[in-house]
């Protein structure tokens, strides 16, 4: 409903009283993080959930490094170690283990707290969504590894450049999300742009068998391993001019990079995204569409094309 500050803490709740969360919980020898003054202190970060939750965790850090810390250590998924280190190069990773690492429990920090649950002590978490106080991107990529993509799709004659995604394989609501590539049409037929895949677990020979459905051959990263180089995959989306896809970890990185982005919500989607709302506070470059028949993305579609065309003037 717009207290998203109030959700962060009845999500804190539920950790800790649901009793299938009880097997996930790590015992920390330090106290919990509540929002206490981190000036010249040392605390624990740990991320939680995919990678693309782990990104959009991330935006507590720029808060966090205000108070001026004396040591700040994040544990997370290896593969946003790289985006983790050029955003915050003051910021320590350290990989998530099952139970917490040896070198960590001896470190003595000041407190420890969820990467997720942090955001909402350090008071930026809004209690009124339409107040919200929007942030820039703050997800950086290698500016060679970006630059290097336009400069091979300029050399081309590549001009209008849009990566979509349209599958997860996520085992209790994929299906809800998933969208099948032949709805894709009503946007791949437009012949001035080129499409990019940016699907992570789809193979280049998978998409030779896909072109029917899209009726076109989507474009791909033949060097790229999307599923695990996720920092190749976030300059790649820096360098889209748009992106088009599900709710997904594509989704979190082109709202952390600043690329225009259009999501595609299923009926009853992640609390995160709000309720109404064609905007999300959580990334500016975002427009949410939330889909009105369960099962039915068509409607949806042409909205992305309406979208795209005003996005890409074209």
């Amino acid at each position: 409903m717009g207290d998203f500050r109030k959700g962060l803490r009845l999500y804190d709740e539920a950790r800790q009283s649901i009793e299938s969360k009880q097997k996930f919980l790590r015992a920390y020898p330090f106290p919990e993080w509540k929002g206490e003054s981190l000036k010249d202190k040392s605390i624990l970060l740990w991320a939680e959930q995919g990678v693309g939750d782990q990104i959009m965790q991330a935006r507590c850090l720029e808060q966090i490094l205000e108070q001026s810390p004396q040591r700040v250590v994040v544990e997370a998924d290896p593969r946003v170690f790289p985006g983790l280190q050029r955003s915050f190069p003051e910021v320590e990773v350290a990989v998530q283990t099952v139970s917490l690492r040896d070198e960590l429990k001896a470190a003595a920090f000041d407190y420890q707290q969820s990467m997720m649950s942090a955001w909402a002590w350090t008071g930026h978490a809004p209690e009124d969504v339409n107040s919200a106080t929007h942030h820039k991107p703050y997800w950086k990529v290698s500016k060679d590894l970006r630059d290097g993509f336009q400069t091979a799709w300029a050399s081309r004659g590549w001009k209008r450049n849009v990566g979509i995604s349209w599958h997860s394989k996520a085992k209790k609501i994929g299906h809800l999300k998933s969208i099948k590539p032949e709805v894709f049409q009503i946007l791949t037929s437009c012949p001035e742009i080129c499409f990019h895949s940016l699907q992570y677990d789809t193979a280049p020979a998978d998409l030779q068998k896909l072109a029917s459905a899209f009726q076109r051959q989507l474009l791909c990263d033949g060097q790229g391993d999307p599923t695990n180089n996720l920092d190749r995959l976030a300059a790649q989306v820096a360098a889209m001019d748009a992106v088009v896809t599900i709710d997904n970890t594509t989704a979190h990185l082109a709202g952390a990079v600043g690329t225009p982005c259009f999501v595609f919500l299923p009926r009853f989607s992640d609390w995160r995204w709000g309720i109404g709302s064609g905007k999300t506070f959580l990334y500016d470059s975002l427009t949410l569409c939330r889909q009105e028949s369960p099962g039915s993305w068509g409607a949806e579609m042409a909205k992305a094309r309406l979208w795209l065309q005003d996005v890409l003037d074209f």
